[in-house]
């Protein structure tokens, strides 16, 4: 791939470059608090970027994350997690099924 600028390569850049990157669900929503939506557990890798606002991620192994505004979150394990406007927040059930099956 050829570069369009002269800027250092970042990391990402790399990151994706190495990475065999592909999904079968691309989603971007726009959420208001209160909010909350869990990913369940699996074998494919998970990308979420906060692009305004503040959320917080919580993996099913119970360690947690603020994410702020131009955040990105790569979980290349598929590790579950609930992402919500605050660590309190109630999960939306019927978001679940938007994990791939």
């Amino acid at each position: 791939m050829d570069r369009l600028n002269r800027q250092a390569e970042d990391s990402l850049s790399k990151l994706l470059r190495v990475v065999n990157v592909h999904s079968s669900v691309y989603c971007l929503s726009d959420f208001r608090a209160p909010r909350g939506f869990h990913v369940d557990d699996s074998a494919v890798a998970k990308f979420h970027l906060t692009v305004e606002g503040r959320s917080v991620l919580a993996l099913d192994t119970g360690e947690r994350l603020n994410l702020e505004p131009g955040e990105l979150i790569a979980l290349p394990f598929g590790t579950g997690h609930t992402v919500r406007d605050r660590f309190r927040t109630s999960e939306v059930p019927s978001l679940t099924s938007l994990a791939p099956t």
